[in-house]
């Protein structure tokens, strides 16, 4: 049997690829991880061919148990490195975001399904962190809005941020 957190990557991974496939976008994933998990790209169509094409957008997955709703937003601790990662870019990189799935702390309610569907608990969270990277050696709180739950329409508006700015630094 796999661990809890290798369970908990493949869900992430999984939801996070329907999203995409639903969206319209492909998903690359990175083989050897060094802070990036993986990128969406747009595809498009020229002539009778689809191809990939536009400004990419890189994410790092997070999948927990440890998380709280607060207010409006998702309470999360993100290890230290994993912030650096994604504030600390050079000019020029694709935008980059986290994807946190908050799962329930009980594994046995993580997912069920049965002949009408699959159900995966709770939702995935977007996020795109403010700089500077973070001084702290462990783990910095950071509040994710409620309001950036992960979907089909939020990812095709995530796309087009990328694209706008983009354009803009070119």
């Amino acid at each position: 049997m796999i661990t809890r957190e290798h369970t908990q990557e493949a869900l992430s991974l999984a939801y996070v690829h329907a999203l995409a496939g639903r969206a319209g976008l492909n998903l690359t994933r990175t083989i050897l991880d060094y802070g990036i998990d993986g990128s969406f790209h747009p595809v498009k169509r020229f002539g009778d061919k689809l191809i990939q094409t536009g400004f990419q957008v890189d994410f790092q997955m997070k999948a927990t148990t440890n998380w709280r709703h607060e207010n409006d937003d998702v309470v999360y601790d993100l290890d230290a490195r994993a912030h650096v990662v994604l504030t600390g870019r050079e000019r020029g990189l694709p935008l980059a975001i986290l994807i946190l799935l908050c799962l329930p702390e009980d594994a046995n309610h993580w997912l069920d399904g049965c002949e009408d569907y699959l159900r995966l608990k709770h939702c995935c969270y977007w996020y795109r962190l403010p700089g500077p990277p973070t001084t702290n050696s462990s783990t910095i709180r950071i509040r994710v809005p409620r309001a950036n739950v992960l979907t089909p329409d939020s990812l095709q508006g995530i796309m087009l941020t990328a694209r706008t700015e983009g354009l803009a630094g070119q």
